[in-house]
């Protein structure tokens, strides 16, 4: 058989961090985002300079560092395209970029330089054509494009190459509080139709971080819940360490409507960001914009700009929630309020999110003495990605000839497969950074 298309997994796949997926067609040549991992100073895609030059186009699904940090490497090794991406996620990306330079120049030094950022020729989504909708971007390159519910500008897309029928989920969530998510569509399944048990796509870029994870978001909410009032009655300290954008805001009206009448410091990064949302309601479920100028306008939240009002805050307080913009402990910020109850025995720390190798929240989980005197420590996850039953839904609706999974490790991958295998008319793949696909 001849094939017309090849995917080369530059990143992402059999692992977690630098997505970066290469299309290659008869005569078109696309990449689908450029991220970086943060294990030592950053590791970053493989990129190969000989395929980078012929690119006609790279796609941005969000401004995540795993997605967008190695955007820049391209342009260094001489792309001179555009990067589609919507307008949300060029706002962000500048933010992104400088707090990428602190992490990677604090463990060596950054594989581009700043002129590399600058020479990033954007091209806005939202202005080319809306959600929902097929556009040619060139002879032979269709697109169509979504929601994905991950972040504010999170996307799917969905392109056809030279008759190649291709979907990328990005990252996706469908049980977000916040944010909206649009049902990914082909062209061969129009809005209302019923979802086709014959292939409609010819390959799908699913993103699987949860692995064969089936447990639903209110079931997680629930434990997070009662592991959080444990905390709190007995007057103790909940530290929260959550991504400045995303998963942070969420968990922010969590806490706020959960526990009304508990104190809640919130890092001023974080709030910020749920102010902006406000500006974009085209990417809100029905009722978040009431529900965010609830807890901006809560008499028990505490907006913390700097050290001073940090210590101000917990000075003579009995306890409360805080929410500090780093999911990993990473900040200074984040380090300085583990410290202030750490000794604690009736205070905790929940992470809710992945934990990086090496990262001092992954150090501190995976410590023989958290269990020790002090501070509680624990894991539970709040879900901003696809789980087995979200992959599951997500392949039945857009059945293909050909599904690959990344955003997780290549053991969570396998069980996917083996899982989701008899259930689907196509063949599921766990590649790893290097693989191909002839498809």
């Amino acid at each position: 058989m001849n094939h017309t298309a090849q995917l080369t997994v530059f990143g992402g796949a059999g692992e977690h961090g630098r997505a970066c997926f290469h299309l290659q067609t008869k005569s078109l040549s696309l990449l689908l985002d450029c991220g970086a991992k943060k294990s030592g100073g950053g590791e970053y895609p493989l990129l190969s300079p000989g395929k980078i030059a012929g690119l006609c186009a790279v796609f941005l699904s969000h401004a995540h560092e795993d997605h967008a940090m190695a955007i820049p490497l391209l342009y260094k090794l001489g792309y001179r395209g555009k990067v589609w991406a919507t307008r949300a996620t060029m706002q962000k990306l500048p933010q992104y970029f400088s707090a990428w330079e602190q992490y990677a120049g604090g463990h060596g030094s950054l594989p581009y330089e700043r002129r590399h950022i600058a020479q990033i020729r954007f091209a806005c989504m939202e202005d080319t054509v809306s959600p929902g909708n097929w556009t040619e971007l060139f002879p032979g390159l269709s697109v169509l494009w979504g929601k994905s519910g991950h972040t504010l500008g999170a996307i799917w897309l969905m392109l056809d190459m030279e008759g190649k029928c291709i979907f990328f989920s990005g990252d996706m969530s469908t049980e977000g509080r916040l944010l909206a998510a649009d049902a990914p569509l082909a062209r061969t399944t129009p809005a209302g139709s019923a979802a086709s048990a014959e292939p409609v796509c010819d390959l799908a870029i699913v993103e699987a971080a949860y692995g064969p994870d089936d447990e639903d978001q209110q079931a997680k909410l629930t434990r997070l819940a009662q592991s959080a009032r444990f905390i709190l009655t007995k007057q103790g300290w909940l530290l929260l360490p959550v991504p400045f954008i995303g998963r942070g805001q969420d968990l922010l009206v969590w806490a706020s409507e959960s526990f009304p009448q508990t104190l809640l410091l919130a890092e001023e990064d974080l709030v910020v960001t749920l102010q902006q949302m406000l500006a974009c309601p085209e990417w809100l479920r029905p009722g978040a914009a009431a529900a965010i100028n609830r807890v901006l306008t809560s008499p028990s939240l505490r907006v913390i700009q700097n050290a001073r009002e940090r210590k101000k805050a917990m000075s003579g307080q009995p306890g409360g929630i805080i929410l500090t913009g780093d999911g990993m402990l990473q900040t200074t910020a984040a380090r300085w309020y583990y410290r202030q109850i750490q000794n604690h025995a009736d205070s905790g720390v929940i992470f809710t999110g992945h934990l990086a190798a090496g990262s001092p929240g992954y150090r501190l989980w995976n410590s023989p003495a958290k269990s020790a005197a002090g501070c509680k420590v624990d894991v539970t996850h709040y879900k901003v990605h696809q789980g087995l039953n979200d992959v599951r839904q997500l392949l039945q609706r857009l059945p293909s000839r050909h599904a690959v999974f990344f955003h997780t490790g290549k053991a969570a991958a396998d069980a996917l497969c083996r899982t989701l295998s008899p259930e689907c008319a196509g063949s599921l793949h766990s590649l790893i950074p290097g693989d191909t696909l002839n498809f």
